[in-house]
């Protein structure tokens, strides 16, 4: 075996949450993210994620590290994965993964440190309210990734935004972070996710070198 010791679970049916108590054991193991690679993408891997996504974790596809015996029905459900299920499932390659692992590199490299700002709207892009809670899971997405998160509440100026031949006076999210280190990979994956998730044509995260006084 080439991976670190590791706990196994072994499953009779394509779905390892069928006929199992595989929820309880992670969830008694504090864990709220499930990772997801292997074969094949349209059997297994379908199963695991529809699970995960029932049961309530998060759920993370690597691209890169799962495969199919037929090339067709797997570039099919990957256009699922990232489409069909764009709200419920987050897509990144391996490397993306390496390098955004908690306690690694984003927060243990040397060199100048960022500040990080995320600005979202309070609606999404068919006028839905965005939730307390999904900024709550945001937030602590942020959190366990980065060590720390703040949000708050910031009133744009009148005038900003034109609507119907008048003005309005709209307000924003501002998320910041934390990040020693930047990962354009990273942030990337996760604007475009984000304007997925909120069905918005353009988030903006924004950074700037934090020079300590």
């Amino acid at each position: 075996m080439f991976v670190p010791p590791a706990g196994t679970f072994d499953k009779n049916v394509y779905s390892p949450w069928t006929g199992t108590d595989l929820h309880q054991q992670l969830r008694s193991a504090g864990i709220n993210t499930v990772i997801i690679t292997g074969g094949e993408t349209d059997v297994c891997v379908l199963a695991t994620m529809l699970g995960a996504i029932d049961w309530g974790f998060r759920v993370i596809l690597v691209t890169d590290a799962l495969c199919s015996s037929a090339d067709e029905t797997h570039d099919a459900m990957m256009n699922v994965y990232t489409n069909r299920f764009g709200q419920q499932v987050e897509t990144v390659t391996t490397e993306t993964l390496l390098q955004s692992w908690q306690g690694t590199s984003r927060r243990k490299a040397s060199g100048p440190s960022h500040l990080v700002q995320i600005l979202l709207p309070k609606e999404t892009g068919k006028g839905e309210p965005i939730g307390k809670d999904w900024f709550d899971r945001f937030l602590k997405e942020l959190t366990d990734d980065f060590g720390g998160a703040t949000s708050f509440l910031r009133e744009l100026g009148k005038g900003l935004w034109q609507s119907g031949g008048g003005t309005e006076k709209d307000s924003i999210v501002v998320v910041e972070v934390m990040a020693e280190r930047l990962d354009q990979s990273y942030w990337q994956s996760l604007r475009e996710r984000l304007e997925r998730e909120l069905s918005q044509e353009e988030i903006v995260i924004r950074a700037q070198e934090i020079r300590r006084l």
